[in-house]
């Protein structure tokens, strides 16, 4: 399934937002303490002008050729042997750096590369700024555009059972219910009826929701009466249960979708496709 850059369209100069909508300036406040943005903010910040990083795969024509990462902020040393976990000083810096090099704002440099044993071969090389990172590393607003759009990926790199298309079938589908409201919120059995044939179970229903919720794109409120043995009440393996809740955009949210984030186009915008995750 490809994943979609979007072409952003600037409103004039001076152009206020309707009486009922917030300005960018507010919501731009209000995206950066979203739980995902921040983090991804300060892991832009941390990686700088460039770290060291260290990929190993098994060269082999019958295996896979994709390189597992095996350090980042360093380089491996000779002798040393890869983990069974990234090697990262950064809290959950392999799941960011995964997520910013599909968006094109890292890029990952080869320096070298190394045979180990066997059919192991181990590449050094450098993640710096890509493309997008001067336009994105301060701008939180449009950042969270960015990662909705990736938001399938972060969900399957928290819960690799869940597979990328019917991920992202299901937030579309939940954002486009959402969308649908009005801004009323959505009970959690509404939403998982939209989704329910979408290829998610029920068990890991939950952690779709939560990384909507950690981007800052949905909110959620507790429901006063919830009938006993409500559906969706499971939570995921993090304890996230969406049972008694009901759910709806934020601003945040609702500015993301306007613009054509995951659940597709504004009329006029155009978007052009680049290599992605199926």
């Amino acid at each position: 399934m490809p994943d979609t850059a979007r072409t952003h369209i600037t409103p004039p100069s001076g152009a206020d937002a309707p009486p009922d909508q917030p300005r960018e300036s507010e919501l731009r406040r209000l995206a950066e303490g979203a739980l995902l943005v921040a983090l991804m903010l300060d892991f832009l910040a941390w990686i700088s002008t460039g770290k060291e990083v260290s990929r190993e795969r098994l060269d082999h024509p019958y295996r896979s050729t994709h390189y597992t990462l095996a350090t980042l902020g360093r380089h491996l040393g000779k002798h040393e042997e890869a983990g069974d976990h990234v090697a990262c000083p950064f809290d959950r810096g392999a799941e960011l750096l995964t997520v910013a090099l599909k968006a094109h704002i890292l890029k990952l440099v080869p320096e070298r590369t190394e045979r180990r044993r066997g059919d192991v071969e181990r590449q050094h090389g450098w993640v710096i700024p890509g493309p997008d990172y001067r336009r994105l590393r301060h701008d939180a607003l449009h950042l969270v555009c960015v990662l909705l759009d990736h938001a399938p990926t972060l969900w399957r790199l928290q819960d690799p059972r869940v597979f990328y298309a019917p991920a992202e079938r299901v937030m579309r589908g939940m954002l486009g219910l959402l969308t649908e409201s009005g801004g009323d919120h959505v009970s959690s059995d509404a939403l998982w009826e939209r989704v329910r044939h979408d290829g998610v179970p029920i068990a890991m229903f939950p952690g779709g929701i939560g990384v909507l919720s950690a981007l800052g794109v949905i909110e959620h409120r507790e429901v006063a009466e919830v009938a006993d043995g409500s559906e969706v009440s499971a939570g995921n393996e993090r304890g996230f249960s969406v049972g008694g809740f009901s759910f709806a955009l934020t601003p945040v949210g609702t500015y993301a979708v306007e613009q054509g984030a995951l659940v597709g186009v504004r009329p006029g915008i155009e978007r052009s496709t680049a290599g992605g995750e199926s």
